[in-house]
C-alpha cells in the first residue's frame, strides 16, 4: 500500500512541477510579447497616420445629404442615397479599400482632400 501511494505521489509531484514551469514559461514570453508590442516602429504606426490624414467628413456636391465619415482608426459610415452602411477601409499608396459589415467590398481614389469612387463621384473633406 505504501508503495502505491508513493508512486501516486510522486506522479502528482511530477505533474504539479512540470504545470508550474510550463507556466513560468508562458509568464515569461507574455513578457517579451508585451514589450515587443509597446515599442512599434515607424512602419506599425504608419496605418495610422495614414488614416489620420484621410479622416474627416466627405459629401458630393451633387447630393448634400450623402456622406462619408472616415474614422482615424480605420472605420468609416456612409450614408449614400438614403442608405446608411458602415465597416472598415485601408490605404494602399492612393487607394482606399472599403470593406463594408454587408460584406460589399470596393475601392476608390484618394487625392488630397477628395475621394473619387468607383463611378468618378468626387467627396469633398469638408
Amino acid at each position: 500500500m505504501k508503495f502505491i501511494f508513493a508512486i501516486v505521489f510522486s506522479v502528482v509531484f511530477a505533474a504539479q512541477f512540470y504545470s508550474c514551469s510550463r507556466n513560468e514559461e508562458k509568464l515569461t514570453t507574455d513578457k517579451q510579447s508585451q514589450k515587443k508590442d509597446s515599442a512599434l516602429s515607424k512602419d506599425e504606426l504608419s496605418p495610422v497616420l495614414r488614416n489620420s490624414s484621410v479622416a474627416g467628413r466627405y459629401e458630393t456636391e451633387s447630393d448634400k445629404t450623402s456622406f462619408r465619415e472616415m474614422n482615424a482608426d480605420g472605420t468609416f459610415n456612409v450614408k449614400d442615397f438614403g442608405v446608411e452602411d458602415k465597416g472598415t477601409y485601408t490605404i494602399d499608396n492612393n487607394v482606399i479599400n472599403f470593406k463594408y459589415v454587408s460584406g460589399l467590398i470596393t475601392n476608390s481614389k484618394f487625392d488630397k482632400d477628395k475621394i473619387i469612387d468607383m463611378d468618378g463621384e468626387v467627396w469633398m473633406k469638408k
